[in-house]
Parts: C-alpha cells; structure tokens; sequence
C-alpha cells in the first residue's frame, strides 16, 4: 500500500549487489519501489519513534517541493518529467538514512531504459493498476490493459493523476498544504 500511494513511479535504478563473500558485486538494476521497500523495512527494524518522525517530516518537505514542480511552470513533456520523478525520488530515498548526512549516491537508468513488455515496465503497469484502485479511478484500469501503453505515456498518466483538474495548482498557489501522507513505521 505505501509504495502504490507515492507519487513517484517506480524508475530503474543502478545498484550493487554482495556475493557471497560479502565483498562488493557486479552492478544490477532494479526497480526505485523495490529500493523504497528494502529501505523501509530496515527503518522499520531500527528506527525509533524520534527517527520516524524526522524521516516523515522530511517526506513530506520532498513531497511539497515535488507537487511544486508539477505546478510551477505548467505540465512537463516526459523526458523532463522523468528527470523530475529520479529527483525527487533520490530525496525520497534519501529519508532512509538518519541524521540527513546529504544525499547518497543514486544512479538512475536514463529515459529511454524501458522498454515494452520489460520488467521495469511491468513494474510501472502494476504501479498504474494499483493507484487506479487505491484512488478509486473510474475506468481504472487492470494491469494487462496498462501493458499497451509506453512508458513516456505512463509517467504523464501519473503527473496528471496528481495534478487533477487543477486543483493542486490551485492549492499551491493559495499556499494551502497538500495531505501528502507519509510512510508511517
């Protein structure tokens, strides 16, 4: 549920991998929510409650300078979208770590990584079939019918869920806060 209700689609992310040596492996890559979700779980196990308050604070200071962005200058094409979401979600993942001690290094995959019928466009598909039910979109779709759509569509799809008639525009511009919610462990 908390990866399907961030704003952020799941973007390709380079990481490094262990052998079993525990020394460092080769490169791989896998989806920004499952990177999310490993990192969750971890502040979930350590974490204490001062922790997840500052982490919530924080989440929610990304996540009002992202619904920012949408807004600012108009609707973005989807190459510049793209690199809005790796921001933004680079600040999100940054949360994770305690004390705020700078973003880490996170390498995103470039635009054009994702490809039809891949695992990182079914990932993005599923995310899609998800928020559709968890917003209770009419018309939502199931996640074989989001297969056909390319992803460059895909990430618009999602900004315009977001920005909705509107009314987040509006919000901004009248300085009102968004509830952004926030991962909550």
């Amino acid at each position: 549920m908390i990866l399907c209700a961030l704003p952020y689609p799941p973007l390709p992310v380079a990481v490094r991998r262990f052998d079993e040596d525990n020394k460092l492996g080769e490169e791989a890559v896998c989806s920004s929510h499952d990177l999310i979700s490993q990192l969750l779980e971890v502040a979930c196990i350590r974490s204490t409650t001062a922790e997840n308050t500052e982490r919530q604070r924080w989440q929610r200071e990304v996540l009002r300078g992202f619904l920012a962005d949408l807004v600012k200058d108009g609707p973005l094409h989807p190459p510049e979208l793209f690199e809005l979401y790796c921001r933004r979600t680079r600040e999100h993942i940054g949360t994770y770590f305690p004390g705020g001690h700078g973003l880490p290094e996170v390498r995103f995959m470039p635009f054009n990584f994702v490809c039809k019928g891949d695992l990182y466009h079914a990932k993005i598909c599923e995310y899609m079939a998800a928020q559709a039910i968890l917003l209770e979109l009419q018309g939502g779709k199931a996640m074989q019918d989001w297969m056909h759509a390319d992803f460059p569509s895909m990430l618009s799809i999602s900004r315009d869920r977001i920005v909705c008639e509107g009314e987040l525009k509006k919000m901004v511009e009248e300085g009102k806060e968004p509830d952004p919610g926030s991962d909550s462990d």
